[in-house]
């Protein structure tokens, strides 16, 4: 034990006396954090010109097959059609921002030009653009009435906001990137795990602890250790300066984001510890670390939703342990739907860890 803690405290402190390690674990990700805060920090969904409206017309006859192009009609609109549960778990999410829901049988009361109620629900949260979208959804069923019925009573809107305690989305893009990031930097700091065992293996130095009284499981505590102390602090540090400069609000249990963030450390270790076996120098040590970092941070959906990547490499991005470490994060700290759900998340991490230490165990060498 006494071993295991001199190694480890020897590790942290060669850890602060490398600048160049320094700038990757702590300036890299507060320059993506105060890049991204200072376009996005201040700004939410609401600058975006374009309005997502959701229709929901349970009643599919042909008398009302005109309801939905109506909409898509008014410039400003981007809409979609689904079911009541689809398009309020839209709404939910922030991808909507208001949602027209008419009634079942309102092909039946057009016809007979009795009154209908129409539902229009709404994102307390963003009030201003819900209520601007609410407004000329009901400046279009005017005209509707107007056209079809003659009729300026017609229509019975009735709004339905969505209350703070149901919301489960509509972020401004700091809220959404800052977990991303702070996936990033957990991702980079197991896969740069790789950088000092080659370095060590190279200059004999595996070879020098091995013949130690030192029990492996010492030697590699040790090395765990040190990135989960790293980790931590820079857990502290992201979400700190998030909440401190650009007022994220963190929903979720801290002790839950701290189990996530252990959790995400050993998987991206076990991962950096297989492709140390894969190289024989530092040089060419980096190279397969970046070759593997580089994509992982553009194809995971750290900086943008995993939605809107084209479904062909959708399939890459799929199988990217960051992905779900990222999705994981963003449900934990803003308490936003997870994409994938927390099961598949944390199962899809459990088999890449497993998989990695297996393979890490069998290719590892000590020279």
């Amino acid at each position: 034990m006494r071993g295991y803690l001199k190694l480890t405290a020897a590790g942290l402190k060669s850890f602060v006396r490398d600048r160049s390690g320094l700038f990757w674990t702590i300036f890299f990700p507060l320059f993506f954090i105060f890049t991204f805060g200072s376009i996005f920090g201040n700004s939410s969904n609401e600058s975006n010109v374009r309005m997502g409206i959701g229709v929901v017309v349970p009643d599919a006859s042909q008398s009302t097959q005109w309801i939905a192009g109506t909409f898509r009609q008014v410039p400003v609109f981007d809409v979609v059609e689904g079911s009541l549960e689809e398009e309020k778990k839209a709404l939910m999410a922030g991808r909507r921002n208001a949602v027209v829901v008419f009634p079942a049988d309102y092909g039946r009361l057009l016809a007979n030009r009795q009154p209908a109620e129409v539902r229009v629900l709404t994102d307390q949260s963003r009030r201003e653009m819900s209520q601007a979208a609410a407004g000329i959804i009901r400046q279009v069923l005017q005209g509707v009435e107007a056209n079809l019925t003659g009729q300026r009573s017609f229509h019975t809107l009735r709004e339905e906001a969505i209350t703070p305690g149901e919301k489960q989305g509509g972020f401004r893009m700091i809220d959404f990137v800052l977990p991303g990031i702070l996936g990033m930097t957990i991702m980079q700091l197991g896969l740069f795990t790789a950088i000092p065992l080659i370095t060590m293996r190279e200059k004999g130095i595996l070879k020098r602890l091995r013949a130690t009284p030192l029990s492996r499981s010492a030697i590699v505590g040790s090395q765990v250790t040190q990135r989960l102390v790293i980790a931590l602090f820079q857990t502290f540090m992201i979400v700190g300066i998030g909440v401190a400069f650009y007022k994220v609000a963190v929903q979720g249990s801290f002790a839950m984001l701290v189990g996530l963030v252990i959790f995400g450390v050993l998987t991206f270790i076990s991962l950096g510890a297989l492709l140390s076996a894969l190289a024989r120098t530092q040089e060419s040590g980096t190279a397969v670390v970046q070759l593997v970092n580089f994509p992982m941070m553009f194809l995971s959906g750290v900086f943008f939703p995993p939605e809107i990547i084209p479904p062909g490499i959708r399939v890459i991005t799929n199988v990217l342990p960051l992905t779900y470490l990222a999705d994981a994060l963003r449900h934990t700290i803003l308490g936003s739907p997870s994409l994938f759900g927390i099961p598949k998340d944390l199962a899809v991490l459990a088999i890449w860890l497993a998989a990695c230490l297996v393979l890490a165990a069998r290719t590892f060498r000590w020279e």
